[in-house]
C-alpha cells in the first residue's frame, strides 16, 4: 500500500562542533540530526546538538507517551552530543530506542551511559532507553526498510539506506572519505557503495572539505562536493545534497560552495540536482 507525506527534516547539519552565531545564521550551526516524519513514528538519524530542538518538536506533535527509534551513524562527539538534552528522555513513559554501531573499545550501551557520568552531566533519563548494536544486515524500524554500508572514516561508521512504500529512496552517508590516494577508483568497495546506492533518487552526503583542503586532510574521513557529485552521476541519483558543513565556512563561504558544486556538476551529471542541507529545511519525499 502506498503512504504519503513524508518528509526529511534537518535540524543540524554542520560537521565537528556546533557553531550558531551571526556567521552561520543561514546555514545553521548544529551538528548532525536528521528526522524522517509523516503519517507514522518519526525516526531520527543521528544526534548531534540537532537533537534538542528536535526532542522539543517530538513532545509538542505527541499526545502522551510514545517511543522513538534514534539512528546513529557512529559515536564521535558531534553525532551524539546532543542525546543528554533529548526532552523525551526525561519524561515518563517514553521509550527511547538507539541503535548503531558497536565501537571499537566498549560496547554502544557503555559509550551511551557515560553520556550521565554525574561528573559531566547531573541528570539521569527517567524513560525507557533502549540501545541496540547494529551489524550489516538490513533491518526494519518504524515502518522503514533500512540498510547499512560501512563508511571509510575513523572508527566502526555505517551510512544508511531508508525505503518505504511511496516514498522515493533516500541515502544518509556522512563522515565518508569517496576518493582515498591509498584505494583504486575501482576497488571493491567503491564498487560496492555504487550498487548499494542504484536506484536512490535522493542522496545526502558529506561534503566537509573542497579538493584543494583534502590534500592535507586525507585520513580524516571526509569528502569533497565534487567527489559526491561524481558518486551521485556513477549511481544514478537524481538530487545530491550537501551534509556536514566545516565549521570553518560561514555563509558566505558556503555560497562558494554550493555555486563552484552547482557549475561542476553541470559539466559532469548535468541532471542531477545539487543543494545544500540547510537548518531547519524540510524535504519532500513522495514517490515521483
Amino acid at each position: 500500500m502506498s503512504e504519503s507525506g513524508w518528509s526529511m527534516k534537518f535540524w543540524g547539519v554542520r560537521g565537528s562542533f556546533p557553531c550558531p552565531g551571526a556567521a552561520t545564521v543561514r546555514y545553521g550551526g548544529h551538528t548532525p540530526c536528521v528526522s524522517l516524519e509523516g503519517p507514522g513514528p518519526s525516526l531520527i538519524l543521528d544526534a548531534g546538538s540537532g537533537l534538542h530542538g528536535c526532542g522539543r518538536a517530538l513532545l509538542e506533535r505527541e499526545e502522551g507517551a510514545g517511543t522513538v527509534d534514534v539512528v546513529l551513524t557512529h559515536t564521535h562527539w558531534d553525532h551524539i552530543i546532543g542525546l543528554p538534552y533529548f526532552e523525551p528522555l526525561y519524561q515518563e513513559g517514553w521509550t527511547v530506542r538507539v541503535h548503531g554501531p558497536r565501537p571499537e573499545t566498549r560496547p554502544l550501551r557503555e559509550v551511551i551511559d557515560a553520556l550521565w557520568d554525574p561528573s559531566v552531566f547531573p541528570a539521569f533519563p527517567v524513560a525507557d532507553l533502549q540501545v541496540k548494536e547494529l551489524g550489516d544486515d538490513e533491518f526494519a524500524l518504524a515502518g522503514w526498510r533500512i540498510r547499512s554500508y560501512g563508511m571509510h572514516h575513523p572508527g566502526r561508521t555505517l551510512g544508511y539506506r531508508l525505503e518505504r512504500p511511496g516514498v522515493r529512496p533516500v541515502a544518509y552517508l556522512t563522515d565518508n572519505e569517496l576518493e582515498r590516494p591509498e584505494e583504486p577508483a575501482d576497488s571493491q568497495w567503491r564498487v560496492g557503495l555504487v550498487d548499494f546506492l542504484h536506484g536512490v533518487g535522493t542522496l545526502v552526503h558529506d561534503t566537509m572539505f573542497t579538493d584543494a583542503e583534502l590534500e592535507t586532510r586525507h585520513g580524516w574521513g571526509h569528502s569533497s562536493p565534487d567527489a559526491a557529485v561524481r558518486l551521485a552521476a556513477e549511481a544514478g541519483c537524481r538530487e545530491l545534497f550537501l551534509f556536514h558543513h566545516d565549521v570553518a565556512k560561514d555563509d558566505v563561504a558556503m555560497d562558494a560552495v554550493v555555486r563552484s558544486t552547482r557549475l561542476f556538476a553541470a559539466g559532469v551529471a548535468p541532471e542531477l540536482s545539487v543543494d545544500p542541507t540547510i537548518e531547519g529545511t524540510t524535504l519532500g519525499l513522495e514517490d515521483s
